[in-house]
């Protein structure tokens, strides 16, 4: 039997939970925010900036029910974001994310999850990301005249940070000019196999 070590995360260091189920056969919901996570960090997000397992809102009665999110990038320190409400916390934030261990249950929790959760931002620069095993994709808000409308995008067109979501039609041009030839490659597979 092989072995199921435990997991590091680069927000929180290490962790007590396994990197594959109790089965042995999937990775772990855990493991696959750590990905995500090493993902946002590759991009340019400083990790004093992540929060992990986020209230975004209150509802009901004394605030009992509450909508949350697997992963929050604000555009402050998370420890200071902590002294904030929950309201002047959504101002800061600039990503959150859904993280499913698998896909199965992918497109109820892009409708119920993730794009309600980015209603919640006042920021209309902020994205949302899902996920999972198969997925991998970003949400962010369009303006047409006084409607907004949320556009799903392959997860290549997540902006590096400090920079705003720019999605161009790949043309043979790029490939002569791009200095990152990896970013070109993911950008081919996204258009060969968009979900």
């Amino acid at each position: 039997m092989a072995a199921n070590p435990t997991l590091y995360c680069p927000i929180r260091g290490q962790l007590k939970i396994k990197v594959k189920t109790k089965d042995g056969l999937k990775f772990s919901e855990e493991k696959r925010r750590i990905d995500c996570i090493r993902h946002l960090l590759d991009k340019g997000y400083h990790p004093s900036r992540f929060k992990i397992e986020s209230t975004l809102i209150r509802f009901g009665h004394g605030g009992r029910n509450s909508f949350r999110t697997d992963v929050v990038v604000f555009d402050i320190a998370a420890n200071i974001a902590d002294m904030l409400s929950l309201e002047d916390q959504r101002e800061h934030i600039l990503i959150i994310a859904e993280i499913k261990r698998d896909n199965k249950d992918a497109a109820k929790a892009k409708e119920t999850q993730v794009k309600p959760a980015l209603g919640f931002l006042p920021n209309l620069r902020a994205v949302a990301i899902y996920w999972d095993d198969i997925e991998q994709r970003i949400f962010y808000r369009k303006v047409k005249g006084v409607r907004q409308q949320i556009v799903e995008a392959p997860i290549t067109y997540l902006p590096r940070h400090g920079e705003g979501i720019t999605i161009t039609k790949l043309r043979y041009n790029d490939l002569e000019t791009s200095p990152d030839l990896l970013e070109i490659f993911k950008k081919i597979e996204d258009e060969i196999h968009p979900f």
